[in-house]
């Protein structure tokens, strides 16, 4: 055995101090500490340090006392610096106190060196553990039973000392039975007891919670569907529920010589053809991935070099948001994207950018390039909630404006109220011709006060279709102008910016779930452009209609007579009001409106108003409201 094999340690011989690393906000507090190995062997001439294993393995240590064993000096000394240099063939014990003079309080551990003959000792060189994959996540009281190799075969001493780094979540006894205590990850290994201080790798196990661990059910995997060959991107594994206890996966590629992957999800294109890639979850739950078809292709062309999106960052249940993706350079030769959602629980998102809220929690969204460059755009992380005002629930206004009415009553005599308010209230109108001025391009068109995108002022959403532009627009009816439409189109709370290409799609059609652009009605949500969502925003302007102007009223039933002056169909449109509660963008509107004009849409403050006025209309409708 070679002298002086050292590792850097810690003592004096009888005092020496060593210092502890710890996460802030830990406890650091000692519970025990020990000398690693317990049991040694060295040559005549040797100069041996031992390890100390702290309990837990931060703590902060304090100062140590060395000392050997009454009567051993001749065998051994203890120099300066806290190692032990062997002189004779024999056996001494070394004492290690810790103090902490602070707590008053004390620990102790002890090891045995067993000194031979110059020369006689045969090193370990390498060690082997039996370990098994399927070991790397227990249960809590679940027990795992290691073994050692010691290579070479004739290493004149293969005894090994097992060390568990992280003993408050296993321990592991001198015969390799290592026992899981808690919930936690700790590693595992050998170390040879002949002075070498050779360990075997170490090996993690993750110890469950047992019934109260939360495991993987879901993975989906995100990223470039097409690379070029010698281009790299990276794989983004989306693992769910959101509280999973161990969330790391594992990646695999179905034709490696397609495509190689690194387990942090770097992708490699090595030649042209399709691989599949799939995300394993590591905690026991045996899940993983729908394959993701990846293309590998020649390289050429005009490359994707940047993405950028944009879009809301907080939407409510049931909305449908646009998101938008700038694209560099602008004469790439491939623009489709493919987008993410990386929880489709709480939002999905088609490859138009198109998202579709479903239930409160927290998703984030991206975009890739489908040319072969692996370019991935920033990640947006959008929260979903269910806005408190719903349909027909809760107001969602606190303001003073309604205190000069009664809104306790119900039918004709509220709606009459209401019209005296508007009355009241409605100090001007903005006028049709300063709603929109050049197409949308103009900052001082009206409704950059009430369509503006929230994300970007400088830019105006566009109804139905809820896209982000600032030219190309036009004013759409939402009241049609030949059913009445003109006693309240200089009314900003009426006529909505809407694309030019999209603007003729309605005509003059009732508002009917399902038809598109039919005598038989109109249903935003059954265009090719249309947000569902929108359908609640619509009810809510026509229902403002009515009370802006006494000469309009709505009917149930799919067409009347444009000289009639109404609009339906009614039982759709609470049906609509109810399903689609009132969203942020129409409160955003709503406050506009009332700085430009002075008066605010009841329906949108109060949506349990539309019921105490047309639910008693006829048995659908009272079904609707569920007036008895």
């Amino acid at each position: 055995m070679k002298n002086n094999r050292r590792i850097a340690i810690l003592s004096f011989l009888l005092t020496a101090l060593v210092s502890g690393c710890a996460t802030p906000g830990e406890n650091t507090t000692l519970q025990g500490f020990a000398l690693s190995p317990g049991e040694v062997s060295i040559e005549v001439g040797d100069t041996f340090s031992f390890d100390i294993l702290t309990k837990p393995s931060n703590a902060e240590i304090g100062d140590i006392y060395y000392a050997l064993g009454s009567g051993e000096e001749n065998f051994a000394t203890l120099n300066e610096d806290g190692s032990l240099t062997a002189l004779l063939p024999g056996s001494v014990h070394i004492y290690a106190t810790s103090v902490n003079y602070e707590t008053q309080s004390s620990f102790y551990s002890e090891a045995l060196v067993n000194i031979v003959s110059s020369g006689s000792l045969i090193d370990v060189t390498n060690i082997d553990v039996n370990k098994q994959e399927q070991w790397s996540d227990v249960d809590i009281g679940e027990n795992l039973h290691f073994e050692a190799l010691a290579y070479p075969s004739n290493a004149t001493i293969k005894d090994v000392e097992w060390v568990s780094s992280n003993e408050n979540v296993g321990s592991i006894d001198e015969d390799g039975l290592f026992t899981a205590l808690s919930h936690g990850t700790t590693s595992v290994y050998a170390i040879a007891k002949d002075g070498t201080k050779i360990r075997s790798e170490s090996f993690d196990i993750y110890v469950r919670k047992g019934r109260d661990d939360v495991l993987v059910k879901q993975i989906s995997v995100s990223g470039p569907t097409s690379l070029q060959v010698g281009s790299s991107a990276k794989m983004v594994a989306n693992v769910l529920p959101a509280e999973a206890s161990k969330k790391e996966v594992t990646w695999s590629s179905s034709n490696a010589n397609v495509a190689s992957i690194a387990q942090d999800g770097t992708v490699l294109a090595l030649s042209e053809g399709t691989t599949n890639i799939i995300a394993t979850a590591t905690d026991g739950s045996n899940i993983s991935s729908a394959p993701f078809t990846l293309n590998v292709v020649a390289s050429g062309g005009l490359l994707i070099t940047k993405i950028t999106i944009s879009g809301d960052t907080s939407v409510y249940t049931g909305e449908e948001v646009q998101y938008n993706a700038t694209i560099y350079p602008m004469g790439a030769n491939n623009k489709t994207l493919s987008w993410s959602s990386s929880n489709t629980n709480v939002a999905t998102i088609t490859n138009a950018g198109l998202l579709k809220a479903l239930a409160d929690g927290t998703t984030s969204i991206q975009a890739f390039a489908t040319d072969g460059s692996g370019i991935s755009s920033n990640i947006l992380t959008v929260n979903v909630k269910t806005f408190s005002g719903g349909g027909g629930g809760e107001s969602t206004y606190e303001g003073t404006y309604y205190n000069s009415t009664n809104l306790d009553t119900t039918g004709n005599t509220l709606l009459n109220n209401l019209r005296n308010l508007n009355k009241q209230k409605r100090r001007s109108t903005v006028g049709y011709d300063e709603m929109l001025i050049n197409h949308g391009s103009s900052k001082s068109s009206a409704f950059y006060k009430t369509d503006y995108d929230p994300n970007n002022p400088n830019k105006l959403i566009s109804f139905y279709s809820g896209k982000s532009v600032n030219s190309g627009l036009n004013r759409e009816h939402v009241w049609p102008k030949s059913r009445g439409g003109n006693y309240v189109d200089n009314d900003i709370h009426m006529p909505r910016p809407t694309l030019e290409s999209e603007n003729g799609n309605r005509g003059n059609s009732f508002y009917v779930e399902g038809m598109n652009h039919s005598a038989n009605g109109w249903d935003p949500a059954a265009t090719n452009f249309g947000l569902e969502s929108y359908r609640g925003d619509a009810a809510r302007i026509i229902f403002y209609c009515v009370v802006a102007d006494s000469r309009l009223s709505l009917v149930d039933k799919t067409n009347d007579q444009t000289k009639n002056n109404t609009m339906g169909k009614l039982s759709d449109l609470i049906k609509w009001h109810l399903a689609y509660p009132v969203q942020q963008r129409e409160i955003n509107r709503n406050d506009g409106a009332e700085d430009l004009q002075g008066n605010r849409n009841p329906f949108i403050d109060h949506p349990d108003l539309v019921c105490r006025i047309w639910g008693d209309y006829n048995s659908t409708t009272a079904s609707l409201c569920r007036v008895a």
